[in-house]
């Protein structure tokens, strides 16, 4: 009986891994929203990865609550910025919108509704429910497919042992450890423990199966009474090379002026060194 249910947490958790496998591996040439609770170590943790991947990196504060959202922060790269909630479900704070979002949320205070990206400028959205490092950095690990340098660095980083964040050994080749460290292994977490705090809110819609010739023919033949089409519009990006979009916040200069908030704009100009008076 308990072989039984071992080998059913093995199915289990290697489907779940092919679920985020699925789509990983285009992380480093796609945009990714990250959301993290305004903390010390979530901030940090969401800077370190948004530095090695195109990332949309947003704080979020709530209530005591915990339904509604009080505050939102967006880091253009110098500075962080603010960001209103009508502003957030509209979309009007980056120059190219994410192709998925990363939402990692405190177990005990479930993100709102409001932070959920809407469908139209983010179709993917994924949630990692729990802050403890471990289980997290664990699923960020398997989320943007990490290679084992970085495994190795996010390790030493946070004093853990790559077992420990990695358990599958995810992208670790036999020849990238001393024989030590394989011999001296130590038990490792069980993997399918973490996967209780994955849970994907929305998924990519597939396209629709391309029209066969023979139905391209049973169309109606165009009776040239139809309209001219409208030009397209200039590409903002060209399509022929395939360089990735910048992933890129409104910064203080380009974001529109009801943006601003008075508060954090007169703190920054405090904070700002004054030049000696001659």
């Amino acid at each position: 009986m308990k072989s039984g249910k071992k080998l059913l947490w093995m199915f289990l958790v290697v489907l779940a891994m092919g679920v985020l496998s699925s789509a990983r591996a285009s992380r480093k040439s796609e945009i990714t929203l990250i959301l993290v609770p305004r903390t010390e170590a979530m901030v940090q943790l969401g800077k370190e990865i948004s530095d090695r991947y195109p990332s949309l990196l947003i704080t979020y504060a709530l209530d005591a609550s915990g339904e509604k959202v009080t505050a939102l922060y967006g880091w253009a790269g110098s500075q962080w910025v603010v960001i209103k909630p009508e502003s957030f479900a509209e979309g009007k704070f980056f120059h190219n919108p994410p192709d998925s979002a990363l939402i990692i949320e405190p177990e005990d205070q479930p993100a709102p509704e409001a932070l959920i990206p809407p469908a139209a400028w983010c179709p993917a959205v994924a949630k990692i429910t729990t802050t403890q490092l471990r289980p997290l950095l664990h699923l960020v690990g398997q989320y943007f497919d990490f290679d084992y340098k970085e495994w190795k660095w996010f390790a030493e980083r946070y004093h853990m042992e790559i077992d420990a964040i990695n358990p599958e050994h995810l992208n670790i080749k036999w020849y990238d450890q001393p024989l030590a460290a394989h011999l001296d292994r130590k038990a490792v977490p069980d993997a399918s423990q973490d996967l209780q705090y994955w849970q994907m809110v929305r998924e990519v819609v597939p396209p629709e199966p391309a029209t066969s010739p023979e139905e391209e023919e049973k169309k109606e033949a165009p009776t040239g009474n139809e309209k001219a089409a409208e030009p397209p519009a200039e590409a903002v990006d060209n399509p022929l090379t395939n360089a990735v979009t910048p992933a890129v916040i409104l910064g203080a200069p380009d974001a529109p002026a009801e943006e601003a908030d008075e508060e954090v704009l007169a703190a920054e100009e405090a904070a700002k060194p004054k030049k000696e008076e001659k």
